[in-house]
């Protein structure tokens, strides 16, 4: 019945159309002492493809990365309709365990105010801050930012700011929330440029949302099976309070990205009923 049920969904969307992100993911400050810049990666080349898949945003480009089996792979980046190829190491970032390639974002979400007595007050945030990075991550979103915070509450996490031309390291930490038991600071935060998304219409087919939905599950699955090359393990996994704050953002979005958030959730629910694991109510022996 998941599967059906993710099928009529997918149909749906077929005729609606799917909104899709089209804000590229261009490369913004290169370090002229860093690896990348030697090799030829400039300020305001875009990333058009990974590991031999084709990327539309930093999103794609930190999936795909985070999920990969290796750590050098290779990265096709585009300027002047020109394209050239590196080889490019991730690292893994010692506070989240998950891999990630050198290369900062041009986009950088903007603190828009600061709540009274939150921990963004108290070290000293200000409307207009540019954030930058936070726990080692360069930040490339607002949506990415935020499900950082709320991965760390009551933990000290080094945050990178821009304030008029200066950078600034800030050692913040966000505060549990009873309610959520997510980490917050107290802040609300925008982009620097919004998320453009323009209308596929007709929408995808619902068998090729199924094929892509079922490569990204099988993705994750090896993911984790091979957690020691990927560093991707259980504690990166949401559970259904993380589930319903995902599918809240994509409503207050638009309500056919949560149309198609709801076929992968109902395509991974197929997946873990047909496992034989007692706990997972599904499967027997």
């Amino acid at each position: 019945m998941n599967v059906v049920f993710a099928f009529a969904v997918a149909g749906i969307l077929y005729f609606t159309g799917l909104p899709v992100p089209v804000n590229p993911a261009v490369v913004g400050h290169v370090d002229p002492e860093s690896r990348e810049y030697a090799l030829g990666i400039r300020d305001g080349d875009r990333v058009v493809e990974v590991a031999g898949k084709p990327v539309k945003s930093w999103e794609d480009v930190h999936e795909i990365v985070m999920l990969s089996r290796v750590n050098t792979m290779p990265v096709v980046f585009e300027r002047e309709g020109r394209r050239a190829t590196y080889d490019l190491t991730a690292e893994v970032n010692p506070v989240i365990g998950l891999k990630m390639l050198k290369l900062d974002p041009q986009d950088h979400p903007v603190v828009r105010e600061v709540m009274k007595d939150s921990a963004a007050e108290a070290v000293g945030l200000k409307p207009g801050d540019t954030v930058l990075s936070f726990a080692q991550v360069p930040i490339a979103g607002r949506e990415q930012f935020i499900k950082l915070i709320q991965q760390r509450p009551e933990q000290p996490t080094e945050l990178v700011i821009r304030r008029g031309e200066e950078t600034l390291t800030l050692t913040i930490t966000p505060r549990l929330n009873p309610a959520t038991q997510m980490g917050l600071i107290g802040a609300s935060i925008g982009s620097s440029s919004q998320v453009v998304y323009v209308v596929q219409k007709p929408g995808p087919t619902p068998w090729a949302n199924f094929v892509d939905v079922w490569n990204k599950t099988i993705g994750t699955i090896g993911a984790l099976i091979y957690s020691k090359q990927t560093g991707v393990g259980a504690k990166d996994l949401s559970g259904p309070v993380g589930i319903f704050a995902m599918l809240a953002a994509q409503v207050s979005t638009d309500y056919r990205l949560a149309l198609n958030f709801l076929v992968l959730l109902n395509i991974n629910l197929a997946i873990l009923n047909l496992l034989p694991i007692p706990v997972l109510d599904g499967g027997t022996f």
